[in-house]
């Protein structure tokens, strides 16, 4: 392993503080939401039960990278039930600590993938109440959107951003890419040009205009852009990857909506943009789907 192992400190650590489990739980909460990975050690005894550790991984255990250390010998009860659930999610359970991290380590360095994003909108309430997103409080949609894409998107991959991140720029610094390409959104264009110049001075950032980028995604030829309907006229055979709908039509016969409202949230692989695009290719859609162009 080429690199550093960091032993976070909680500054709220403080026992005799009467909000002090709070403190900690929130701090726990948010570096799992932010993490890339998450490991759960089950090497448990009658003096440390975990119980803190179940209720954790009943919290994540559909999140992709988490991984579990279970020693055989340690056959109590709760780790029959996490490893009943486990074998259910797919989630590797390993025997020592060291296969464990090893693991980690390996899974984190893959890489050379394509992903795509669109319409953030980082600690916008409007947003939030408007599209209806199904969180209590900005942060909490702003850690479950790290969380998703962190725990996805690698640190050798490319992230593909059409447009309206949010209100600063300070959140592309806490998310994994080797590469990003940013397409500029109606909010970085009319509303906060200045969360744009930020992100220009993010390092490995490329910043374009509506179908600028033009990638081949899966097979399929593609042009990157914000509004589906905006920007130069697709070429023969092109598709447009697009956003700021927020969910309202996921295909057209233009092309597909990248953004999180459409996706659970999420980042859309390379891998299910050109199955979309091969059903739209195919005509496996019919004319009730495309209800508009």
């Amino acid at each position: 392993f080429d690199g550093y192992v960091i032993t976070p400190t909680n500054d709220c650590y403080n026992p005799d503080n009467p909000d002090f489990l709070k403190n900690q739980t929130e701090w726990e909460w948010e570096a799992m939401h932010r993490a890339s990975a998450i490991v759960f050690s089950m090497d448990r005894s009658d003096a440390h039960p975990g119980v803190t550790t179940l209720v954790e991984f009943g919290m994540y255990c559909d999140n992709p990278n988490v991984f579990v250390f279970m020693p055989d010998e340690n056959t109590r009860s709760p780790n029959k039930y996490v490893r009943i659930h486990s074998d259910k999610r797919d989630i590797p359970v390993f025997n020592t600590l060291e296969d464990t991290l090893a693991a980690v380590v390996s899974k984190l360095n893959e890489g050379g993938r394509k992903w795509f994003t669109s319409d953030l909108h980082f600690s916008q309430e409007r947003t939030m109440t408007f599209s209806k997103r199904p969180f209590k409080t900005t942060k909490d949609m702003d850690l479950a959107i790290i969380s998703n894409i962190n725990k996805r998107v690698s640190i050798n991959d490319d992230l593909y951003i059409l447009g309206d991140f949010g209100e600063s720029a300070d959140y592309l610094k806490g998310l994994n890419f080797k590469n990003c390409h940013f397409i500029t959104g109606n909010y970085e264009r009319d509303k906060l040009p200045e969360v744009l110049k930020d992100i220009k001075k993010i390092d490995n950032v490329t910043v374009y205009d509506n179908d600028e980028c033009k990638i081949e995604v899966g097979g399929f030829k593609c042009s990157l852009r914000h509004e589906p309907i905006s920007g130069n006229k697709l070429e023969k055979g092109e598709y447009a990857l697009y956003g700021h709908i927020h969910g309202r039509q996921l295909v057209k016969r233009i092309g597909l909506d990248v953004g999180i409202d459409a996706h659970n949230y999420c980042p859309v692989s390379e891998e299910d943009i050109a199955f979309f695009l091969n059903a739209i290719e195919k005509g496996f859609y019919d004319n009730q789907v495309f209800d508009q162009d």
